[in-house]
């Protein structure tokens, strides 16, 4: 599974696959026409989603995705759609 946690870096995909970075930008790119750290952010918050539906507490997805604090996932989610994790089931 792709690492979700914010530091995480297409170098270290690129490692781990054995594949040049440039290639993975370049097939993202044109497979989905949006760049390596969209792609991240999109599945990031799907995933979020996906356990705030499922009636995760919201700290508890901030750990799972690998967030320092609460506050930095909760400003990730609201930039991203606009309301707060709190309030996005509710």
């Amino acid at each position: 599974m792709l690492n979700l946690k914010p530091e995480c870096c297409l170098n270290e995909l690129a490692r781990k696959l054995g594949i040049d970075r440039h290639n993975i930008e370049r097939a993202v790119k044109s497979e989905l026409s949006i760049k390596f750290r969209q792609l991240k952010k999109r599945i990031r918050l799907e995933r979020a989603v996906n356990l705030l539906k499922a009636r995760h507490r919201v700290k508890q997805i901030a750990l799972i995705l690998g967030y320092r604090s609460l506050q930095a996932f909760s400003r990730f989610f609201k930039n991203q759609t606009g309301r707060a994790p709190r309030r996005f089931v509710s």
